[in-house]
């Protein structure tokens, strides 16, 4: 689901035994900034390194299974 602005929302993927759910971020992006293959933001402006620190941050408190989607 995109905002009016044309960013779209990150969200983080958790699974545990197979059972699985999404939470969100509260970090919007524009979608052709998302390196899926990375799990990150493309560039190395402020704003990049800023999410991408937070997402770090995010990774690091959770356990296990973890993917990020935009």
């Amino acid at each position: 689901m995109k905002r009016k602005t044309g960013d779209s929302p990150i969200y983080m993927r958790i699974t545990v035994n197979g059972n699985r759910i999404d939470l969100t971020t509260h970090l919007f992006i524009e979608s052709e900034r998302w390196d899926a293959q990375h799990g990150c933001i493309k560039g190395t402006k402020e704003d990049a390194r800023t999410i991408n620190t937070s997402l770090d941050n995010k990774r690091s408190h959770r356990s296990c299974g973890m993917t990020l989607c935009p």
